[in-house]
């Protein structure tokens, strides 16, 4: 079963956006994947996550005992990784197969970037913005590694659920 790591927006949330992401946990349900994100409350990962949570418990990579305890009073499986930002970024994204970005800036983009220099495919949500979107269908560098893969919300269901 692939684990899909989902990153994503976590600053200055719109009502759009939410209703979105809220769909791509819809979409995820249709799926055998495993879902996995960074804790944080306020994001459109943990917005996906909560759709989720009505049927089955997402996984959450957290990297304080603080937000573990918060991960689990909402349900979710929670994996305290007790490591910093950026090292906690990159277990996360070491512990996935595949990519969904749902907008994001910086703290995305190298995200992104983990995922692209260990060979994971990337699949970027169209319908949210952020900025990976230069990068859309297109590689980050010229060794051509991976190319970063635009996925409509009605394409989120057809990620691959097995290696």
């Amino acid at each position: 079963m692939i684990k899909l790591g989902v990153v994503g927006s976590a600053f200055q949330l719109t009502k759009e956006e939410i209703e979105i992401a809220h769909e791509v946990g819809k979409e995820l349900l249709k799926n055998e994947l495993d879902v996995l994100i960074c804790f944080d409350p306020e994001s459109l990962p943990m917005e996906m996550c909560k759709e989720i949570a009505k049927v089955k418990k997402p996984t959450c990579f957290v990297c304080d005992k603080r937000e573990e305890k918060e991960a689990k009073k909402l349900g979710f499986q929670a994996l305290n990784t007790n490591l910093p930002r950026m090292s906690r970024e990159l277990v996360f994204v070491k512990n996935t197969d595949a990519l969904l970005v749902l907008g994001g800036g910086s703290g995305t983009l190298m995200e992104v970037t983990f995922a692209y220099q260990m060979g994971k495919p990337v699949f970027v949500l169209e319908e949210i913005k952020g900025t990976v979107d230069m990068f859309k269908d297109k590689f980050l560098d010229k060794r051509e590694r991976l190319k970063i893969q635009a996925i409509r919300l009605n394409q989120v269901s057809q990620i691959p659920s097995k290696r």
